[in-house]
């Protein structure tokens, strides 16, 4: 079987190779920051045999791993594979795993204060069975590396994050949400009805 590895991470890759046998395709892959490969070949030509991810990271709240695409020709000829990153979001993820951080804020609630029902979240009490919630917090931190936290914000005051809040409070029908499941029309940008995946590169 033939074989293509992966060397470049940050752009676009466009492969070309006769093939005479399946080949297969190894891309590297860091969900954590929304990136997944996207193939885009003549279905004519080249038959998609599979898809697998592996996943190689072993903090579960890291995504990272190694995608593997296997084609096959349907006819003699060179023809091309072009692989386009799904989201790509460009900020780094840190991770409050195994801290005390989420704890602090009253975002993460321990097994005592879930079995009371009663929860310490947005500067009140809240009456529901629930391990997380959202939130928000601002740091300073000065020349001494001293750490100040200025701002913190719970509930619907971290609505202002999610910009696609903002435009949609501007519309006659809003979010339009369905009140028993609110967010169960989003979806990722490109799965939406007559989306392209070139919107938001």
């Amino acid at each position: 079987m033939s074989d293509v590895k992966d060397e470049l991470h940050d752009q676009d890759k466009v492969i070309s190779v006769m093939l005479r046998q399946p080949i297969e395709i190894h891309l590297w892959e860091d969900r954590t920051r929304g990136e997944q490969w996207i193939p885009s070949y003549d279905p004519a030509a080249l038959a998609l045999l599979s898809d697998d991810y592996l996943r190689v990271a072993g903090n579960n709240a890291v995504d990272n791993g190694q995608r593997t695409f296997e084609f096959k020709a349907l006819k003699p000829g060179v023809f091309a594979v072009v692989f386009e990153k799904r989201m790509g979001w460009k900020f780094n993820w840190v991770s409050s795993f195994e801290t005390d951080f989420n704890f602090d804020f009253n975002v993460s609630f321990t097994p005592e204060q879930i079995k009371a029902g009663v929860l310490p979240y947005n500067y009140s009490k809240f009456k529901m069975k629930i391990d997380e919630l959202q939130g928000v917090s601002a740091f300073y931190r000065d020349r001494n590396g001293d750490i100040y936290h200025t701002y913190s914000s719970y509930a619907r005051g971290i609505d202002l994050m999610n910009t696609t809040y903002n435009f949609l409070d501007l519309t006659a029908k809003g979010r339009d949400e369905n009140p028993d499941a609110t967010q169960d029309w989003v979806r990722y940008h490109d799965q939406y009805k007559g989306a392209s995946r070139d919107c938001c590169a």
